[in-house]
């Protein structure tokens, strides 16, 4: 057999570069064919995606989860796709169904911060405590792809509702607490933050989330009531009134508008006040003994016994008081033992003592009565 020309090898040469190019030429049309098929699935995927959204603004969750699962059919794995058609589902009230979904994004964006908050909310409604708090740290720590510091103060007020509403109210200030140094410079938000601790109950913080919301929006008049509210439960009834009238607040709930009052006659009533004089610290202890005594006869009234003076029976407790109170009374004829120190804290201490026994006996006190039970639980901050 003769060897094969030189140029019957250029012919083959010729022949294997056509075809190449024919291959190519055909693979790039191919290629051409299948890319413009995928632009025109992505391109379908979006109409039906922000068709389902628009059917989700028009209150259609049916017809928006047909839409987002068609956009799905032609872009699998499309996180936002998966995310909608969770949040379909979840206003339809097919959490399981949701809950896959949501999880198949998970696994791969386990820091995404939307997803975890709505897993978070998931796990709310199947009462899963531990998955719930689980979730909402990963969204308080996660990613956002917009308005990071805002999106995680959200999902930490969400967290506080949901402890609060399971009186867990010391989970629920640690939290609040958390997020204080990172807390953005705005009014309402601190005044938020300290509503929130008043349901705690956490009055002294609360109280200083109000101050700091007043100082960055003197006329919140909202942080002013709430401060207002915050200084009367820890017993502050000149700060209380002070912001409490600062308020100005001609809608004032029941609870404002009979703080005003009480705070007004606990500062006009208590004896133990600094800059008194003697001549009035005497009045105000005479008042007061006067008040506790009409109070005990009233309360014995009620049960049925009679004063220890008109009495044939042994004393009881609140015998035992009117007897204690008759002599107290048999001593005031000498009124110099006010200027007793020890004669006065007796005195008081009957007061404040009867107060506290007829609260028990007999159901919570009003007027001057329950201006001198406040007295007694914050003797050293009333007039502060």
């Amino acid at each position: 057999m003769s060897a094969p020309t030189i140029s019957n090898t250029h012919h083959e040469g010729v022949v294997f570069l056509a075809l190449l190019g024919i291959t190519l030429v055909a693979f790039a049309a191919v290629a051409g064919v299948v890319n413009r098929f995928r632009v025109w699935q992505g391109s379908l995927a979006k109409r039906m995606y922000e068709r389902g959204q628009q059917d989700l603004r028009m209150g259609a969750p049916e017809a928006a989860i047909g839409d987002f699962r068609s956009a799905l059919s032609f872009d699998h794995d499309n996180p936002g796709y998966l995310l909608s058609l969770a949040e379909g589902l979840e206003s339809e009230k097919r959490f399981d169904e949701a809950e896959a979904y949501l999880l198949r994004v998970w696994e791969s964006q386990p820091q995404d911060g939307t997803v975890n908050l709505q897993l978070a909310r998931l796990a709310v409604h199947r009462d899963s405590p531990t998955d719930a708090l689980r979730y909402y740290h990963n969204a308080i720590y996660g990613i956002w792809t917009s308005d990071p510091v805002q999106n995680r103060i959200n999902a930490r007020f969400e967290l506080v509702e949901f402890l609060l509403g399971r009186h867990a109210s010391t989970q629920a200030q640690s939290e609040l607490i958390a997020m204080l140094p990172g807390l953005l410079p705005d009014s309402q938000l601190h005044a938020k933050v300290a509503a929130l601790l008043m349901r705690v109950p956490d009055f002294q913080d609360a109280l200083v989330q109000y101050r700091e919301a007043l100082r960055l929006d003197h006329n919140n008049k909202v942080a002013a009531r709430g401060a207002g509210h915050a200084a009367f439960e820890l017993g502050f009834y000149w700060t209380s009134l002070h912001y409490l009238e600062a308020s100005n607040d001609k809608s004032q709930d029941a609870g404002s508008a009979s703080m005003i009052p009480m705070a007004r006659l606990v500062l006009a009533t208590d004896p133990f006040l600094r800059n008194l004089s003697s001549q009035e610290r005497h009045a105000r202890m005479l008042r007061a003994f006067d008040a506790a005594e009409q109070r005990l006869h009233g309360c014995m009234q009620q049960h049925g016994e009679s004063p220890v003076n008109q009495s044939t029976s042994g004393p009881g407790e609140l015998q035992d008081l009117d007897l204690r109170g008759e002599q107290i009374k048999r001593r005031l004829r000498s009124q110099s033992l006010l200027n007793s120190s020890d004669f006065a804290e007796s005195l008081m201490d009957f007061v404040f003592t009867t107060e506290s026994s007829t609260q028990q006996e007999c159901g919570e006190p009003t007027g001057v009565d329950k201006a001198l039970l406040l007295i007694a639980r914050n003797r050293e901050t009333a007039g502060q």
